[in-house]
């Protein structure tokens, strides 16, 4: 049976590059009939936080992964660890290290100034039982490292990337219990999925190194062969590798924002490739091959997401009327719905959009945003006079009159509609200028010209 699973540390909030792994996972394991494990890695004490655990969970439930109800925590494990840690002591794979971070990283600067590639100089693998007995018996707390054998080739079939080849001798003895006692990532990450039954691991390419480090373990401890797909990295637009600590990429920025889950998840399981098909996550399951995973790194592209959101909404049409009538029952037809909705349904991708254009076109107080009103002040006071006349006068006709209008204010034609749009729905896109004067009566569009006006015209007195 094919078990996956996600193991994300509750040490942020998730972003693309995390749900795109947990995605993937699930994706494989429920197409092939099997188990998808949701587990929490909180070895790390300092910045591991309960309430990132909860909004990790609320996270993937949200985008409808169901997981296996057994859900991991490693600081509830330590019995299960120690057994493994005395398989490895019997087989002389381990021993204590007593050196301090200053040594360390002295060490490092060093190896890196002679240009050598930093890892550890095994200086405590000498130690007798005595010395270690001793420098406990001191209060020395020691991280016991896992004696990496020498000068092997170490081989692994990437199930996207092919053979992958290491020699053991690039890799320094790590570490794989710390001197608090708690579980390395390394060594707990292997225990856990080994102890789940994990066939398939899906997860980034940042992690390679880690694998060839897990083999060395696995082979120790005489633990089952897993399979593993390493994915390429997601940048950001300036190419650097997606973090939690980068906010605008979090899974709970993105749902603020009003993406869907199923929109994000045709964006992340097809990323970097140009199969733009918005699909059900039925069919995303039933349309799986990791051997289709583009191998490559890529940048976070907001058009192809905004694409997969834009379908969303067009998949969702039946829910716009819905979405409306609480606004609008009793103050105007069906007729007039229908409409409106065929005025903006061009310019909406997300459902809170819907929202704001309601009352754009059936409220006639709306409240203006502050913007760049230099962009629109200038010395000719006639101007605002002229544009409520011509509304006045030739309001469902305005559209000839405006054409001679602009050669009085000095305006081009995109930056006088512009103006308008701005003066009309306080935004600069959307519907066409038209169809929203067409719709808007002619008390809303004389009432709102006036109150710009008005708005200008103080902004003017107080520059």
């Amino acid at each position: 049976m094919i078990i996956t699973r996600f193991a994300p540390s509750p040490t942020g909030y998730l972003h693309v590059g995390n749900i795109r792994v947990a995605i993937l996972n699930y994706l494989y394991s429920i197409k092939n009939n099997g188990i998808f494990f949701f587990r929490v890695e909180n070895t790390d004490l300092i910045r591991s936080l309960v309430v990132n655990f909860s909004n990790a969970l609320k996270d993937i439930d949200w985008f409808g992964l169901k997981y296996n109800n057994i859900t991991y925590f490693q600081t509830v494990r330590f019995d299960i660890y120690k057994y493994y840690y005395k398989i490895l002591k019997k087989r002389n794979d381990s021993y204590y290290c007593f050196c301090s971070d200053i040594e360390l990283l002295f060490l490092k600067e060093k190896q890196l100034s002679m240009g050598l590639f930093p890892k550890y100089n095994e200086k405590c693998k000498k130690l007798n039982e005595i010395d270690i007995y001793n420098k406990i018996s001191l209060g020395f707390k020691p991280v016991l490292r896992f004696n990496v054998p020498f000068n092997k080739i170490l081989k692994f079939d990437d199930l996207l990337k092919g053979v992958q080849l290491c020699n053991s001798n690039s890799i320094g003895d790590f570490v794989i219990r710390k001197s608090n006692l708690f579980p390395s990532f390394i060594f707990s990450n292997l225990i856990d999925d080994f102890c789940m039954g994990v066939t398939h691991i899906f997860r980034g390419e940042d992690h390679i190194t880690n694998t060839f480090k897990q083999i060395m373990l696995k082979n120790s401890l005489g633990i089952l062969d897993i399979f593993y797909g390493h994915i390429p990295m997601i940048n950001n637009f300036d190419g650097q590798v997606l973090s939690k600590r980068m906010g605008s990429f979090s899974i709970k920025k993105l749902k603020t924002n009003g993406f869907s889950s199923l929109s994000m998840i045709n964006y992340l399981c097809k990323f970097g490739g140009g199969n733009l098909v918005f699909l059900s996550l039925k069919k995303l399951i039933n349309f799986f091959d990791y051997e289709k995973i583009v191998n490559r790194s890529s940048k976070y592209d907001i058009s192809q997401l905004l694409f997969y959101q834009k379908n969303y909404i067009i998949k969702n049409k039946k829910f716009y009327k819905i979405l409306i009538f609480p606004y609008v029952n009793g103050i105007i037809s069906i007729y007039k719905i229908n409409f409106f909705i065929s005025i903006f349904f061009d310019n909406i991708y997300f459902f809170n959009d819907i929202i704001y254009w309601v009352n754009v076109f059936f409220f006639k107080n709306i409240i203006y945003e502050k913007f760049n009103l230099n962009f629109f002040i200038f010395s000719d006071k006639l101007f605002y006079l002229e544009l409520l006349y011509i509304f006045n006068i030739f309001y469902k006709n305005y559209f000839f009159y405006i054409k001679n209008f602009m050669n009085l204010c000095f305006f081009n034609e995109k930056k006088l509609f512009i103006l308008l749009r701005l003066f009309i729905t306080n935004k600069d896109d959307g519907p066409k200028l038209n169809d929203i004067i067409s719709f808007l009566s002619y008390e809303f569009l004389i009432y709102r010209i006036k109150k710009m006006n008005n708005l200008l015209s103080y902004y003017v007195k107080n520059l």
